[in-house]
């Protein structure tokens, strides 16, 4: 399998995964705990990463992290190892404790920053560790809250003061925050599987030569909102004409299948827009495929919907 894509780059903000080899455990007991975290505080300090949030779980860690120079590779692999030198020592085992590389994202701190904050605190919960992350200890959510010192520099203010100027209403705001986030996958969300962020968050990696035009091109993606105005602007419809269930609406086939293209929508989620199952959604893109491989009137209905896109919206 190749590996996944990585993009480095000075001044990013990272949002990283490690998990246990055949998701066994890494952390079997609060010493553990203690070491990774001295050698996470040693990384952050050697590296000069400065960190936003974190999550220990029996069976890996998330991490939020903005590198000022371009050394995500190898401050993770000085982690990694560290600590996976220290485990097998210290349990007396043999080969790699973590399951493969790290998974990482790069995001646009702007739209994700807060959200991916959220996130991250809230895997406790979605691990069933505990009913309550006020008394889960191995995270930065008490760095949040006010209530302890994890690590020394955590740039929790930095995070709460786009909620509030005031920490205390600020973190009123945020525990409001942790009961909205639900349903959101990082990884299910990112362009192909590496970057977090909008079409223009894409554009300017790639204008500042972080992303090689040739090859990332291709993670620009619409939204739905986008691809409707240009389908009514290009048939002269009412955009719930778009929608009507009725036998032979080539224009919501059509519209289906560029949501499943050209958007990083999962079929469930576009299904959830029509009222439909991801199975039929599944089902009508492969029809209307079908369809525009044998029709060349309708595959030149395509191309010309793709280049009003374009035109519109960007590349």
């Amino acid at each position: 399998m190749a590996r996944p894509l990585r993009v480095v780059c000075s001044d990013a903000f990272y949002y990283l995964l490690v998990r246990g080899h055949r998701e066994e455990e890494i952390f079997k007991e609060d010493k553990d705990r203690m070491v990774f975290m001295k050698k996470l505080k040693e990384t952050l300090q050697k590296y000069s990463f400065l960190c936003y949030a974190y999550c220990l779980t029996p069976k890996g860690y998330h991490l939020l992290v903005r590198t000022p120079l371009p050394n995500i590779s190898e401050g993770m692999h000085y982690l990694n190892s560290a600590y996976a030198n220290w485990f097998r020592n210290k349990y007396r085992i043999k080969g790699s404790i973590f399951q493969g590389r790290y998974r990482s994202l790069v995001i646009e701190p702007e739209r994700y920053l807060l959200l991916l904050t959220a996130y991250i605190h809230l895997v406790p919960l979605k691990e069933k560790l505990v009913v309550d992350i006020d008394a889960y200890p191995w995270s930065s959510y008490g760095d949040y809250m006010g209530c302890e010192k994890t690590i020394e520099g955590l740039r929790y203010r930095e995070v709460l003061h786009r909620l509030d100027r005031s920490l205390k209403r600020a973190r009123s705001r945020y525990k409001r925050l942790l009961g909205e986030v639900s349903g959101f996958e990082p990884f299910r969300a990112a362009h192909r599987g590496v970057i977090l962020g909008d079409r223009g968050f894409i554009n300017r990696l790639i204008s500042d030569n972080i992303l090689p035009e040739d090859r990332y091109r291709d993670l620009i993606r619409y939204t739905p909102e986008e691809i409707y105005n240009v389908i009514i602007s290009e048939f002269s419809i009412s955009r719930e004409e778009i929608f009507l269930r009725k036998r032979g609406n080539g224009l919501r086939q059509l519209s289906l299948y560029m949501l499943k293209s050209l958007t990083p929508l999962t079929l469930k989620e576009i299904g959830r827009l029509y009222g439909m199952d991801y199975a039929a959604v599944a089902q009508a893109c492969r029809r209307f495929e079908l369809r525009m491989a044998s029709d060349s009137d309708l595959s030149e209905t395509y191309r010309r919907l793709l280049e009003r896109l374009r035109q519109r919206y960007g590349p």
